[in-house]
């Protein structure tokens, strides 16, 4: 392999080095961007087996735990900063939440690149034992994301032969399913939103049609036989010949809403007949 590319290595690994001595705010903001591609090069250099493997190799595991080191030492500052607020606080949970992103973004595979397994175990024991009961008792106010973090917390928590308590974390495991599908059904609503709109805006095509109300459930029929027939459409119910959007009487409540369904449901199998 060319010398050029192990110079470019030891280079990279010098500004990555430069980069913790300065250990500012800016400095160890810029470093996981410039450890990254020194990990991608270290690794694609070694897969060429140079004659100078083992001193890439020993510089990397070096740089890595230096980095992880430095980056612990700072993100461990927001747990002490979450200690400043009262427990059950939106502000404690951020800081609390911040540091598990971080760490499991920033730090978790330096640990390991830099042979320091151990350290990442006891990190993340440490956590566990002192943050979970909270996580699980205030479970409800984390967000999507949060618990797309505390879930990945705890596989990386399983590679370094870390058990988290299944009883108490399936709590928040429960919950991050219900707030998956709370998240999709504000998306479908939010699409169907925009559907809708466009429509409205468009007016009636061989794909849309508007009603301000059916005055029998044979027209309601004819309506869905004319696009079952055809290439399938839309059908909006409680909407005026002037665009005006009236709703429909009675749907607000969850049974209502139940109600309707059922009853489009049985015109539909009591009128529409395959040909």
């Amino acid at each position: 392999m060319s010398s050029k590319e192990v110079d470019q290595f030891f280079k990279w690994a010098k500004e990555v080095e430069n980069l913790l001595e300065q250990n500012t705010e800016e400095s160890l903001n810029a470093l996981p961007e410039k450890y990254r591609w020194l990990s991608y090069r270290e690794a694609k250099i070694l897969t060429k087996e140079p004659d100078n493997y083992n001193d890439i190799e020993s510089t990397f595991i070096q740089l890595s735990a230096k980095c992880a080191k430095q980056l612990q030492k700072n993100n461990h500052e927001r747990l002490k900063e979450a200690q400043k607020h009262r427990i059950g606080t939106k502000a404690r949970l951020k800081k609390i939440m911040l540091y598990v992103y971080y760490y499991e973004n920033c730090i978790h595979f330096k640990l390991l690149s830099g042979k320091m397994k151990n350290d990442s175990t006891n990190i993340i024991e440490k956590f566990w034992a002192e943050y979970l009961d909270e996580l699980v008792q205030y479970r409800k106010m984390l967000n999507p994301y949060q618990f797309s973090w505390l879930i990945e917390f705890r596989n990386l928590s399983k590679d370094v032969g870390v058990e988290v308590d299944a009883q108490k974390f399936s709590q928040i495991e429960r919950d991050f399913k219900l707030s998956e599908k709370l998240e999709e059904e504000k998306l479908l609503e939010h699409k169907l939103v925009e559907e809708f709109e466009r429509d409205l805006d468009t007016w009636e095509n061989q794909k849309v049609e508007f009603k301000k109300r059916s005055k029998s459930n044979t027209e309601r029929a004819e309506s869905i036989a004319g696009f079952a027939t055809a290439d399938g459409g839309r059908i909006y119910l409680g909407v005026g010949p002037d665009k005006t959007v009236e709703g429909i009487e009675g749907i607000d409540s969850g049974k209502g809403r139940d109600d309707m369904q059922r009853q489009i449901f049985q015109i539909t199998i009591q009128n529409v007949k395959p040909s």
